[in-house]
């Protein structure tokens, strides 16, 4: 016998495999029909009536034409054909069905014993599984805590949490052109000189060359061209921003705001040097 294919071992698959001895004696269509009937499978019940239909044909042949006696000849021939194949054929695949056979008897065998099912099923495994037995110690600790009733092999799932939702920074909000209603804000394109000069972080000299550059620009296109002008620091344009808006260009006003803060370009003094005002 080979290795056993079972975990039954070797002394029950050589009892389960006596089957096998009557194809050796031309009754090998009885062995499949056999093994088919035990394990319920057509495909051997099939082989076994076509085996014993060849047998049938043999002593058929035998009986009406009595060929052994003959000594030669077409009906010789066809008669030790069907004689030879109905004798080889089911021997050879008796041997071939034969480990297909006890594992399918194994499996049958485990899945009709009762006891063997509820003690599975304790220990939280399948017993008809051929293979050694793994303990699901998960399924098996409400058991062994005294639970009356053990628990089922299907292993318990954890509840899964929902995701946490993702924090994606967003862009820095955009700051409004014009102010809110109830806030007032000093409009850097409309302003006079002292109000420029209110602004954290500016003083008059500042607010001079602003007015300025408003004039000659035609005014100032954003809040950020007016903290680059003015080249404030971070902390002073923080605070501006709260307090001014950059509003439409009105030339006519601006046109006043700026003569007014223009001074002539020379000025003598007392040494009879020029003095010029650095903007």
């Amino acid at each position: 016998m080979s290795a056993p294919v079972t975990n039954m071992g070797s002394d029950w698959e050589r009892r389960n495999s006596m089957w096998i001895i009557p194809a050796f004696f031309t009754l090998g269509f009885a062995s499949l029909l056999y093994i088919g009937y035990k394990t319920k499978q057509k495909k051997w019940l099939i082989a076994g009536a076509i085996y014993a239909v060849s047998i049938a044909i043999v002593y058929f042949i035998e009986g009406m034409f009595n060929p052994s006696s003959s000594g030669g000849g077409t009906l010789h021939t066809i008669y030790s054909f069907f004689l030879m194949a109905s004798y080889v054929v089911p021997i050879v695949h008796s041997f071939i069905a034969r480990k297909e056979y006890l594992l399918r008897l194994e499996v049958l065998q485990m899945a009709g014993d009762p006891l063997r099912a509820r003690i599975g099923s304790e220990y939280g495994v399948n017993p008809s599984s051929p293979g050694p037995v793994v303990i699901n110690r998960q399924a098996n600790a409400g058991y062994n805590n005294g639970q009356s009733n053990p628990v089922s092999s299907q292993t318990r799932q954890s509840p899964q949490r929902a995701p946490e939702p993702t924090h994606t920074e967003s862009a820095p909000a955009k700051v409004p052109v014009y102010p809110t209603a109830g806030v007032i804000k000093t409009d850097i394109n409309n302003c006079n000189e002292s109000e420029i000069a209110a602004l954290p972080g500016v003083n008059s000299i500042m607010a001079k060359k602003a007015i300025a550059y408003r004039y000659e620009n035609k005014g100032f296109r954003s809040l950020d061209e007016f903290f680059e002008v003015l080249q404030l620091k971070p902390h002073f344009v923080i605070q501006i921003r709260d307090k001014a808006f950059c509003g439409n260009y009105h030339s006519n006003a601006s046109s006043a705001a700026a003569a007014s803060s223009r001074k002539p370009a020379d000025e003598t003094g007392s040494g009879g040097k020029d003095r010029r005002l650095d903007i």
